[in-house]
């Protein structure tokens, strides 16, 4: 009884995959900018002034080694935008690393601006031995001693502990 009610449950199903066309999903604009050699016509269909238009201008500049016209690009997004973005920062990292062959100097000046980074760390030495004792010394533990170092500090705090 259960393998018959399988096969009636079952033949609907496969027919219902076997009819259905399969569906591709729609191009997105990152494939249309990424897969042609021409991503001119790409770009022509991005909104001016938003946010992906200067980001995917700057790229497609810097792409093309075309490093004076996206600093140009970034004025006016800048202007447009009145606040760094993350993309406005992404663009601006890699618009500085491209430039690292030319300028140097620069580049490391940025980075160190942009990283903060802290060096203060020391090193690691696993042949270096800790300098601590392994055993007490005995003045310090000796019951007269103790009392002697009791009763030297009690005078310092007189006041505190008593009403």
């Amino acid at each position: 009884m259960s393998r018959r009610l399988i096969r009636v449950h079952a033949v609907p199903v496969i027919l219902l995959l076997a009819v259905t066309p399969a569906t591709a999903g729609e191009i997105s604009f990152l494939e249309d900018f990424s897969l042609p050699p021409d991503r001119s016509v790409a770009l022509k269909t991005l909104i001016p002034g938003t946010q992906d238009y200067f980001y995917f201008h700057c790229l497609h500049l810097q792409n093309q080694r075309k490093y004076d016209e996206v600093d140009a690009v970034m004025e006016r997004w800048l202007q447009t935008a009145k606040t760094q973005t993350m993309l406005y920062r992404e663009i601006e990292n890699r618009q500085v690393l491209l430039r690292y062959a030319r300028r140097p100097m620069q580049t490391i000046e940025y980075l160190r601006n942009r990283l903060k980074p802290s060096l203060n760390h020391q090193r690691k030495n696993p042949a270096a031995k800790a300098q601590l004792p392994s055993t007490l010394d005995a003045r310090w533990i000796a019951t007269g001693q103790s009392k002697t170092a009791k009763t030297s500090r009690t005078a310092e705090l007189d006041g505190c502990c008593r009403p």
